[in-house]
C-alpha cells in the first residue's frame, strides 16, 4: 500500500470520529507501536489533534485518543484530488519553475502566459 493511500484510509476512519492506536492497529492489523508511531506522525503534521485518555478516577490511562483537525479534513480532499490549490497558494515561483522545467512546447507557453501575469 502507498504511503499516501494508507493516510488517506486513516484520515478518514477519523473523518468519522476519533480512535487510539490500538483501536487503529486492530482495524489494520499492523503492531500497536506501528499504529502510534502512525497517529503519532500525523499528530506532528498538523493532520490530527490528540488527548491523553483518562482512567474513571483521573488518572492518565498511558494511550492518547487522536481526533482530525481542519488541516486534516483539507488532506483528505486533496488526496481525493478534489481539492485545488490557489495560485497564491501553491505560490507563484513554484507553480513558474515547474511549468518550465518540465520542457514540453506547451509548458513553455504556460511559463510565458505566467511570466506575463507576474509582471503586470
Amino acid at each position: 500500500m502507498e504511503k499516501n493511500e494508507r493516510k488517506l484510509q486513516v484520515l478518514k476512519i477519523l473523518s468519522d470520529g476519533g480512535i487510539t492506536s490500538s483501536e487503529l492497529a486492530g482495524t489494520y492489523d499492523i503492531h500497536p507501536v506501528t499504529a502510534s508511531r502512525l497517529l503519532g506522525n500525523y499528530h506532528h503534521q498538523g493532520l490530527l489533534h490528540r488527548e491523553l485518555q483518562k482512567e474513571a478516577g483521573g488518572a492518565p490511562r498511558g494511550e492518547y485518543y487522536y481526533t482530525i483537525s481542519g488541516h486534516g479534513e483539507r488532506k483528505i480532499e486533496w488526496l481525493e484530488g478534489v481539492f485545488q490549490p490557489t495560485f497564491e497558494e501553491v505560490g507563484a515561483a513554484k507553480v513558474l519553475s515547474g511549468a518550465m522545467g518540465l520542457g514540453g512546447q506547451d509548458d513553455r507557453a504556460m511559463a510565458a502566459w505566467l511570466q506575463k501575469k507576474l509582471n503586470r
